[in-house]
């Protein structure tokens, strides 16, 4: 029955295309049949791009390999979608450091309105505003990890920087 759905599944579009390579290979998995290295190649390149679903792939390529895929969250110096924003690259200066940390990150700059910091996993683990150039924020209760600090400036963009806790 599952297989019948799969062949009725539209793959119109690219996210469309990737979900049905996923599910194919989970059906493949749940039926105990071989899974092919070509395969496994399709669910890391899947799992590694940022169609929605990517995590379904990294997920189900783990359960297959024990391996977990590495995945780098675009920034703004690093997109090259329609989103990037060159400008606020290019105007902002903006400090976070040090990186690595044991306990404080330092963040410096101009116009810094609020600063958010999510845990690998993308869930918010810190929220603060500023009212200075030169402010710390203390991380030494979390735990050992990559982290992503998201700061916005008073025009409303936000930069993000990828930090260490030691």
């Amino acid at each position: 029955m599952a297989s019948s759905l799969l062949n009725d599944l539209s793959d119109s579009t690219v996210d469309k295309g990737y979900f049905k390579n996923v599910q194919e290979i989970n059906l493949k998995r749940l039926k105990v049949e071989e899974i092919s290295s070509s395969e496994i190649q399709l669910l890391q390149t899947i799992g590694t791009s940022f169609e929605p679903s990517s995590g379904y792939a990294r997920s189900l390529f783990y359960t297959i390999t024990g391996i977990h895929l590495s995945v780098e969250i675009p920034t703004p110096e690093t997109r090259t979608d329609s989103r990037s924003n060159d400008e606020f690259s290019k105007k902002a200066t903006l400090e976070i450091f040090p990186n690595p940390t044991n306990d404080l990150i330092n963040i410096n700059g101009k116009d810094l309105v609020s600063c958010s910091i999510y845990n690998i996993v993308g869930a918010r683990v810190k929220f603060t505003s500023f009212n200075s150039i030169e402010n710390q924020i203390d991380i030494s209760n979390f735990e050992s990890g990559v982290y992503f600090v998201a700061v916005k400036v008073f025009s409303g963009k936000i930069k993000t920087q990828r930090i260490i806790k030691l």
